[in-house]
């Protein structure tokens, strides 16, 4: 929860709306399977990994079920496409490319950007995926000709999202251990 938290995810949230929003989550499926949740959660860098895309999908304040089920049931290609975007965040597919505006100093992206090509219609859910991986220079140009058709479904920087996950996993808080004294309190 601290990780999720430190990604931006509970701003605006009191703390006990935010673990009430996670815990929701969970018992829709995300980021484990029903029947797969065990007492004391577990997660894994694909799990952490899920719940931070499903939260930065709440940009547009809220996540419909049916992108939820469609997270679910595409959930073995995104793992996949979550560890791709973390090993080519400054190689391969993510490798940077620079972009000279007509003013202003030249822009660098790097990273790979995860397309879900989501796609409402009358507040249904029209057409999900399939998830795919872009380069800097294809997430720009299908961010460009989206925002001109006015869909609102984005590429977003998958590989700095997966980076700052790995580091903040690996820098966690020190966590106090509670006393249980002489009386088990």
């Amino acid at each position: 929860m601290w990780l999720l938290a430190q990604l931006g995810h509970a701003d605006g949230v009191t703390q006990n709306t935010f673990y009430e929003y996670i815990k929701s989550l969970r018992k829709l499926g995300i980021p484990f399977r029903h029947g797969t949740m065990k007492s004391r959660a577990h997660y894994d860098y694909c799990d952490v990994m899920e719940l931070a895309v499903t939260l930065s999908l709440r940009a547009y304040h809220v996540v419909p079920d049916s992108v939820l089920k469609e997270i679910m049931r595409h959930r073995p290609q995104l793992h996949r496409l979550y560890s791709k975007a973390y090993a080519d965040r400054q190689a391969g597919r993510g490798r940077p490319v620079c972009f000279t505006p007509n003013q202003g100093p030249p822009i660098k992206l790097q990273g790979c950007f995860l397309d879900l090509d989501i796609q409402f219609c009358g507040g249904q859910l029209v057409k999900f995926g399939p998830p795919r991986l872009l380069p800097p220079k294809d997430a720009l140009v299908i961010a460009a000709q989206r925002m001109l058709s006015l869909e609102t479904s984005l590429p977003f920087g998958l590989s700095a999202l997966a980076e700052r996950v790995v580091a903040l996993a690996l820098s966690p808080p020190r966590m106090r251990r509670l006393s249980m004294g002489k009386g088990g309190r």
